[in-house]
């Protein structure tokens, strides 16, 4: 096998003229470069950040503790005095009653604000545009456009994922956000009146 001479012709020739192209477009790499740095940096700043608000829902028969979560975000748990089994817990924390029961709680001022109309003294969904009018007056429907407790209960069921613990009888309930201190307060309160519901169907 030759050996690669460094005193070659053509190797030197390619050598000047890759490091003249190099000098020649140094100005232009360096201001590509820096853009992208900038471009980069200001991108940055539209990112969102989004953390785990994370609790543990132990049964009836189990000592309550406390779990941190992701991103240093914790939520305290359902204290253990849950007075029904756990899957009777979670079956009625996503039901209308708890809905409603948040809902009466402030809950509908706080994610259907923007949705008051003060005429009305409702909570009201934009008008139906031209296309939704027409369809349900050929199939003989009328469009109900107020917001209820059902429609904060769909939010709730949106919100809140709840998987088994493998291994154990415990369930984790959690959410995905970019407002960890609201929805560790919105979870604790659908926990608590998921467990004040039971107790009072159970008098």
């Amino acid at each position: 096998m030759p050996e690669i001479s460094f005193k070659n012709a053509d190797f030197i020739k390619n050598t000047k003229a890759l490091i003249s192209l190099i000098r020649n477009n140094f100005k232009g790499l360096i201001l590509y470069t820096l853009i992208a740095f900038f471009i980069g940096i200001l991108y940055s700043f539209t990112l969102t950040p989004t953390f785990r608000v994370n609790s543990t829902i132990s049964p009836s028969d189990e000592a309550a503790s406390v779990m941190e979560s992701t991103g240093s975000i914790f939520s305290t748990l359902l204290g253990g005095n849950m007075s029904t089994t756990i899957d009777q817990f979670l079956e009625t924390m996503f039901s209308s009653p708890v809905a409603e029961k948040m809902w009466n709680e402030g809950y509908n001022e706080i994610l259907f604000a923007i949705n008051y109309d003060p005429e009305a003294k409702k909570y009201l969904r934009r008008e139906p545009t031209t296309l939704e009018s027409l369809r349900s007056w050929i199939l003989g429907y009328e469009i109900d456009r107020e917001i209820t407790h059902l429609d904060l209960k769909d939010f709730l069921i949106g919100s809140f994922q709840v998987d088994p613990l493998i291994g154990t009888a415990n369930y984790n309930i959690y959410s995905l956000t970019d407002d960890p201190v609201f929805y560790k307060k919105m979870m604790l309160d659908l926990l608590k009146a998921g467990d004040t519901v039971v107790k009072q169907d159970k008098l």
